[in-house]
C-alpha cells in the first residue's frame, strides 16, 4: 500500500491514464492557492498540477488515445458561473485552454464524449446531453445534440464499448417537481432513444458502464442499481450501504464491481448476486473517489484530506 499526500485539499476525481503511466487527482482549489488538479506518477511522485478557473474539480478522466486528460471545474452561485470542461494536452503543460460550455459531468470512450450539459448561465434550465468527437487533437465537431425528453434534466451519462450512450435524467412535472427517472439508451450516431428503464424511486447519482458493455450501475449513494443492458426491462440488482454512503465505482477485469464507502472500506461485489467477495479498509479519512489500473490489480482512492492511497486487490 502506498499513502500519497496531495497539494489538492479534498480529491473528489481520480483516473488513471489508459497506459497506467499517471494518475489524476482533482478536487478543492479554494482562490486558486492549491492545485484543483494534481498528476502523480505509480510510485506516488507529483508531475505536475494547477488550478483550474480557481474551480473545485468533480470529474476527470482521459481520452482513449491518452493524449489529452479532461476535467469538469465549475463553480456556481446563485449570481454568477465559471469553469466548464477543461481539455489539458498531456505533451504541451503549458497550454492554457478555455473551458467548453457550462459541462457537468462527461464519460470517455474510444472517440466519444458525451456530457451534460447546461445551457443559458447561471439561470439556464436547458440541460443537454451532447456528444463530440475526439481526435488526437483533443475534442472536434459535435455527433449529436439532444435535450433531456421533455420535463425531463440531464443528470448522467455512460458510453458502451460499441459508442452507444446511456443517459438518465429527472423526469419533472410543470411545476418543476421531480416525479421520476427515466435511464436510456441511445444510438452511437444520432442520439435515439433505443430502450429505457425507470430506476426505484426518485434515486440518481454517477453511471458506470462495465468494459464488456453488458452491465451499467447506477450509484444512488446508499444503494446501487445493477442492470444488464441486453434486459433493462428486468428489476436491477440493488446492492444496499445504507449509512456507509458510497462514493466510487469502478469495475474489475474479472466482472467484479468495486465500491468505496465514505467510511473508509472498499468493497469487492459479485454485480450478479450482490454478494462481497472481499473487503478493504483505510484510516486516512473519509473515501471521495476511486479509481482502477487499466493494466493490473491495482486501485486507488481519494480522501478528504487529500490523500491517495493506491493498494493491491490480490
Amino acid at each position: 500500500m502506498l499513502t500519497i499526500r496531495t497539494p489538492v485539499r479534498r480529491i473528489d476525481a481520480l483516473a488513471y491514464s489508459p497506459d497506467g503511466a499517471e494518475l489524476a487527482a482533482g478536487g478543492v482549489s479554494p482562490g486558486g492557492t492549491e492545485h484543483g488538479i494534481v498528476v502523480l506518477t505509480p510510485d506516488g511522485r507529483p508531475t505536475w498540477g494547477r488550478a483550474l478557473a480557481d474551480c473545485p474539480v468533480s470529474t476527470v478522466g482521459y481520452t482513449a488515445a491518452g493524449g489529452h486528460l479532461l476535467a469538469v471545474a465549475r463553480h456556481v452561485t446563485p449570481s454568477s458561473f465559471r469553469g466548464g470542461l477543461f481539455v489539458l494536452d498531456r505533451y504541451d503543460l503549458n497550454a492554457r485552454p478555455d473551458p467548453l460550455d457550462d459541462w457537468m459531468a462527461f464519460a470517455v470512450a474510444a472517440d466519444r464524449l458525451l456530457g451534460t450539459v447546461r445551457v443559458g448561465g447561471v439561470h439556464g434550465r436547458d440541460e443537454r446531453f451532447v456528444c463530440r468527437r475526439l481526435s488526437s487533437d483533443g475534442v472536434v465537431g459535435p455527433l449529436w445534440d439532444v435535450a433531456g425528453e421533455a420535463g425531463t434534466d440531464a443528470v448522467g451519462v455512460a458510453l458502451l464499448p460499441d459508442g452507444r450512450a446511456v443517459t438518465i435524467g429527472h423526469d419533472r412535472e410543470d411545476s418543476g417537481r421531480v416525479i421520476g427517472l427515466t435511464l436510456a439508451v441511445r444510438s452511437a450516431d444520432t442520439g435515439r432513444v433505443l430502450a429505457t428503464a425507470t430506476p426505484p424511486g426518485q434515486t440518481h447519482g454517477p453511471l458506470t458502464a462495465s468494459p464488456d458493455g453488458e452491465r451499467l450501475v447506477l450509484n444512488a449513494g446508499g444503494s446501487l442499481f445493477v442492470w444488464r443492458v441486453a434486459d433493462l426491462t428486468a428489476p436491477p440488482r440493488k446492492v444496499t450501504f445504507g449509512r456507509k454512503h458510497c462514493t466510487g465505482v469502478a469495475f474489475l477485469a474479472d466482472g467484479h464491481l468495486l465500491a468505496a464507502g465514505n467510511d473508509g472500506t472498499i468493497r469487492r461485489i459479485d454485480p450478479d448476486t450482490g454478494a462481497t467477495a472481499a473487503s478493504y479498509s483505510f484510516t486516512a479519512g473519509k473515501v471521495r473517489s476511486l479509481a482502477v489500473a487499466p493494466d493490473g490489480p491495482t486501485a486507488a482512492v481519494g480522501t478528504d484530506r487529500g490523500t491517495v492511497i493506491v493498494f493491491d486487490l490480490d
